[in-house]
């Protein structure tokens, strides 16, 4: 017998999976909303399907819980960004904020970020700049399982 959740009831129950295997609240809360966002819009293999992915590596060390995220190279509109291997989603909006604040002050923001980890869906963090009246562009690299067209 199946049953259905509401969004708000499965973004609870997957935020409290999160603080429990370490997380910050609004961190947890973050990747909660994000997972259940893939599912809404039909992108259910950057939803909750990463669970069982994502909270063993947190809770083996592998994704640190509580990273100390930093701009490590400032050149105006350009930044290089360090996640301090942090969970993606929460490491992804921190560098998207950073980017949009530089693109106010520069009228473009570019920020490159490295020691991440699997973000989810990327179109989330282009909506950020959409949100700030801005044209918002977010891309990652993966392990290579297709061959070049």
């Amino acid at each position: 017998m199946s049953q259905t959740l509401s969004a708000d009831t499965l973004r609870k129950f997957v935020s409290g999976l999160f603080e429990k295997a370490g997380l910050p609240a609004d961190d947890a809360a973050w990747v909660a909303d994000t997972l259940v966002e893939a599912e809404l819009r039909g992108v259910t293999s950057h939803g909750v399907i990463r669970i069982p992915n994502y909270i063993p590596r947190i809770e083996a060390g592998w994704v640190n819980a509580r990273p100390r995220m930093k701009v490590e190279k400032d050149a105006g509109a350009l930044a290089l960004f360090d996640g301090d291997n942090g969970m993606g989603q929460v490491v992804a909006r921190r560098a998207m904020a950073e980017c949009i604040q530089r693109a106010e002050a520069h009228n473009v923001g570019v920020v490159i970020v490295k020691n991440s980890n699997h973000f989810g869906a990327a179109a989330l963090y282009a909506e950020m700049a959409l949100e700030s009246g801005m044209v918002g562009l977010c891309t990652t690299n993966a392990i290579r399982v297709f061959p070049p067209h």
